[in-house]
């Protein structure tokens, strides 16, 4: 089979092991966009969570990410602390421990290093690739 032929199964593939590891997880009730933001509020310095930062982080404008901030304020799992800085609550710390990147990384752990290694340089050369904006929707 040609590469272009195997490209929508390979790419199915990798939607359904992000798919189960969301709805396995209970991250299923989660906005997508969550998940990056609780991480990232956990391991950013004090100078980079701030609404800025986190928009940088994300790379949306300020409408979405003030949207986002929007929402989890107001679901309890982000403060606005001093200096406009951003912090993550209990809560939001209860919730990353279902984190489904934790799952993901718990199956990836199963494989073989050569394979790990393949999936690292194949995820690479995909993320590389969906960054130029000749890449489009077919």
């Amino acid at each position: 089979m040609a590469n272009m032929d195997r490209a929508p199964a390979i790419a199915r593939l990798l939607e359904m092991a992000v798919r189960s590891a969301y709805v396995r997880s209970g991250a299923d009730e989660r906005h997508l966009t969550d998940w990056p933001v609780l991480r990232f509020l956990v391991q950013a310095g004090n100078e980079a969570r701030t609404r800025a930062g986190l928009q940088r982080f994300l790379g949306v404008d300020d409408k979405a990410c003030a949207a986002i901030v929007d929402r989890l304020l107001m679901s309890g799992l982000v403060c606005e602390a001093a200096e406009r800085r951003l912090d993550i609550t209990q809560a939001g710390r209860d919730i990353l421990t279902h984190d489904p990147s934790l799952r993901l990384a718990a199956a990836i752990t199963t494989l073989t290093p050569n394979l790990q290694s393949s999936l690292v340089a194949g995820l690479e050369a995909v993320l590389a690739s969906l960054s130029h904006p000749e890449v489009r929707r077919h």
